[in-house]
């Protein structure tokens, strides 16, 4: 998955520019690996120094979900 900074849209097909908007500000999305939903990566967490954690980047959900609490 893809995500444009310009137009807040994903798309799945790897291209230079966005299909909606032509912006060429295009970011690959990763996914959180409780839930394996997409994200931007900046909207993941690494969990290995939480409580509870230990399970790689996850989204705040299932850092939620998990009763998972930052040291």
């Amino acid at each position: 998955m893809y995500y444009c900074n310009n137009c807040d849209t994903s798309f799945e097909e790897k291209k230079d520019t966005c299909p909606f908007c032509g912006s060429d500000d295009v970011e690959e999305m990763k996914q959180c690996e409780m839930c394996e939903e997409y994200f931007k990566e900046d909207d993941l967490h690494d969990t290995e120094e939480y409580i509870n954690g230990g399970c790689g980047y996850c989204c705040e959900q299932c850092i939620e979900d998990g009763d998972m609490v930052e040291i």
